[in-house]
């Protein structure tokens, strides 16, 4: 099958991503319930855009209202993910929000840390 890209993502330089940590500092995402499964889809927005079934059939889960409902939509209801504006072929496209990046280095430094200690 041929791949196509529908659209392209910008990634943050480095210093970008400061100023997108610095932007979020205050916000409480240690209350965030995601699970291990919606941090993966996260990772996996990072590289651009894709559809719903995209991004879960990219971890490896089907693309069934139970895994939409459990790993995808608290990813868009804590603003961690965007929806397109417009639908190609039926389908919106989704990827990571700059919130979703603070998220990302928050847990980044909660795993140096967690492993910096010992557990």
């Amino acid at each position: 099958m041929e791949e196509i890209t529908v659209f392209s993502v910008n990634v943050p330089a480095p210093n970008r991503v400061n100023d997108i940590v610095n932007k979020y500092k205050g916000e409480h995402f240690e209350r965030f319930n995601i699970s291990e499964k919606a941090v993966e889809i996260l990772r996996k927005s990072t590289e651009g855009w894709f559809s719903q079934s995209q991004l879960l059939e990219g971890i490896g889960i089907t693309n069934q209202t139970n895994n939409v409902r459990n790993h995808l939509r608290p990813l868009i209801e804590e603003g961690l993910i965007v929806k397109s504006d417009t639908r190609t072929n039926r389908q919106f496209y989704y990827t990571i929000s700059d919130k979703g990046i603070a998220y990302l280095a928050y847990l980044s430094r909660m795993e140096l840390l967690s492993s910096y200690i010992g557990e």
